[in-house]
Protein backbone atom coordinates (compact mmCIF):
# COMPACT_ATOMS: atom_id res chain seq x y z
CA UNK A 1 0.00 0.00 0.00
CA UNK A 2 0.87 3.65 0.29
CA UNK A 3 2.62 3.13 3.62
CA UNK A 4 5.13 0.78 2.03
CA UNK A 5 5.69 3.17 -0.89
CA UNK A 6 6.33 6.02 1.52
CA UNK A 7 8.73 3.91 3.58
CA UNK A 8 10.62 2.88 0.43
CA UNK A 9 10.94 6.53 -0.54
CA UNK A 10 12.53 7.40 2.78
CA UNK A 11 14.59 4.22 3.13
CA UNK A 12 15.74 4.74 -0.44
CA UNK A 13 17.20 8.04 0.75
CA UNK A 14 19.20 6.21 3.42
CA UNK A 15 22.97 6.04 3.30
CA UNK A 16 25.36 3.71 5.07
CA UNK A 17 27.66 5.57 7.44
CA UNK A 18 30.55 4.26 9.48
CA UNK A 19 31.51 5.82 12.82
CA UNK A 20 34.94 7.40 13.06
CA UNK A 21 37.49 6.56 15.76
CA UNK A 22 35.54 8.62 18.31
CA UNK A 23 32.18 7.04 17.48
CA UNK A 24 30.88 10.02 15.51
CA UNK A 25 28.78 9.61 12.39
CA UNK A 26 28.92 12.24 9.66
CA UNK A 27 25.54 12.96 8.08
CA UNK A 28 26.04 13.69 4.35
CA UNK A 29 25.53 17.30 3.28
CA UNK A 30 22.56 16.54 0.99
CA UNK A 31 20.67 14.89 3.86
CA UNK A 32 21.53 17.74 6.26
CA UNK A 33 20.17 20.22 3.73
CA UNK A 34 17.02 18.16 3.15
CA UNK A 35 16.37 17.91 6.89
CA UNK A 36 17.23 21.55 7.56
CA UNK A 37 20.00 20.54 9.95
CA UNK A 38 22.36 23.38 10.74
CA UNK A 39 23.33 23.17 14.38
CA UNK A 40 21.53 21.32 17.11
CA UNK A 41 19.81 18.03 16.37
CA UNK A 42 17.51 15.53 18.02
CA UNK A 43 18.18 11.80 17.71
CA UNK A 44 14.83 10.08 18.20
CA UNK A 45 14.42 6.33 18.75
CA UNK A 46 11.59 4.82 16.74
CA UNK A 47 11.39 1.08 17.29
CA UNK A 48 14.37 -0.44 15.47
CA UNK A 49 15.15 2.85 13.76
CA UNK A 50 16.43 6.27 14.74
CA UNK A 51 15.52 9.59 13.22
CA UNK A 52 17.73 12.66 13.12
CA UNK A 53 15.78 15.93 13.28
CA UNK A 54 16.84 19.55 13.18
CA UNK A 55 15.96 21.25 16.44
CA UNK A 56 13.54 23.64 14.71
CA UNK A 57 11.66 20.91 12.83
CA UNK A 58 11.49 18.66 15.93
CA UNK A 59 10.03 21.52 18.00
CA UNK A 60 7.53 22.31 15.23
CA UNK A 61 6.50 18.64 14.97
CA UNK A 62 6.19 18.27 18.74
CA UNK A 63 4.08 21.41 19.06
CA UNK A 64 1.70 20.36 16.29
CA UNK A 65 1.44 16.82 17.65
CA UNK A 66 0.64 18.08 21.12
CA UNK A 67 -2.12 20.29 19.76
CA UNK A 68 -3.57 17.38 17.76
CA UNK A 69 -3.48 15.02 20.73
CA UNK A 70 -5.08 17.53 23.08
CA UNK A 71 -7.79 18.30 20.52
CA UNK A 72 -8.48 14.61 19.88
CA UNK A 73 -8.62 13.76 23.57
CA UNK A 74 -10.78 16.78 24.29
CA UNK A 75 -13.34 15.83 21.66
CA UNK A 76 -13.56 12.28 23.06
CA UNK A 77 -14.01 13.39 26.66
CA UNK A 78 -17.67 14.24 27.11
CA UNK A 79 -19.16 14.96 30.54
CA UNK A 80 -21.29 12.13 31.92
CA UNK A 81 -24.93 13.14 32.45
Amino acid sequence: GNGIKLERFFVGSAVECMPDGQGRIAVPQNLREYAGIEDEIWVVGLGKKVEIWSDAKWQEFNNSLTDEVIEALGSEAQPQE
